[in-house]
């Protein structure tokens, strides 16, 4: 079985690789399960990178904001295939044939679990938890009262869409008329930390008694809590939920 390959110590990382895409390809056969050959190898490889823990390489949090920003345009692609007569799983095909990750790749993974029996909205729940979008959760809200209730879905995410960008645009001149409160916090905080700085280098017999004093401790220890207490204040203050 698989399980006991990864954890034996004489097999080399090559020679696991090997047994890895052996074993799933192995299985995918016996099981006999509906896919081309291009298909196959491709699920074949995303769930080896999975086992063997060659994920993608780039930060969890910029992945997370590249997606939240291509999702819009992934939306706009999946609704003109619907409105053609594609089915969702053939539109979600044609955002992976675009190859822009990291939205083709995250997709290609659900269509890959989807191809081997889950449900394509559970596949895409695991997308919406591993990138923790909640644009992303929406669609998958949205596709699913659609499901139950009937309607024009490429209409549904064309609205979808436009709510996203309108939501964009708005954080993003939220964020740019912050920017002056946001420069201005940034420097209060930073300013008693660097005159304290230049004190101890230019007169460190002045700073001396507030370190070796229980008066100065004390007002050393208040000053730190005042600070900290500031700080957070300031930042509820320039970060606007949108």
């Amino acid at each position: 079985m698989l399980g006991p390959k990864l954890y034996d110590a004489h097999l080399d990382q090559a020679e696991l690789e090997q047994q890895v895409m052996q074993t799933l390809q192995a299985v995918l056969q016996r099981d006999e399960t509906p896919l081309t050959v291009t298909d196959r190898a491709r699920v074949v490889q995303e769930v080896a990178d999975e086992i063997l823990g060659h994920g993608p390489l780039e930060p969890l949090g910029r992945r997370r904001t590249a997606f939240d920003e291509q999702l819009p345009n992934v939306l706009q692609l999946v609704a003109g295939s619907l409105q053609t007569g594609m089915s969702l799983s053939q539109a979600l095909d044609a955002v992976v044939r675009e190859d822009a990750q990291p939205a083709s790749g995250e997709f290609a993974r659900a269509l890959g679990e989807a191809r081997l029996g889950v449900n394509l909205d559970i596949a895409l729940d695991g997308v919406a938890d591993r990138l923790n979008s909640a644009d992303l959760r929406w669609v998958i809200m949205t596709i699913r009262i659609q499901r139950e209730t009937g309607g024009n879905l490429a209409e549904v995410l064309r609205n979808t869409v436009a709510t996203m960008r309108e939501r964009a645009y708005l954080r993003r001149q939220v964020r740019s008329l912050s920017a002056e409160g946001r420069l201005s916090a940034y420097v209060l905080l930073a300013l008693p930390f660097v005159v304290a700085g230049w004190l101890l280098y230019s007169n460190p017999t002045y700073m001396h008694p507030l370190f070796s004093t229980v008066f100065g401790v004390l007002m050393l220890v208040i000053s730190c809590v005042l600070v900290v207490i500031g700080a957070l204040w300031m930042r509820r203050l320039i970060n606007v939920e949108v």
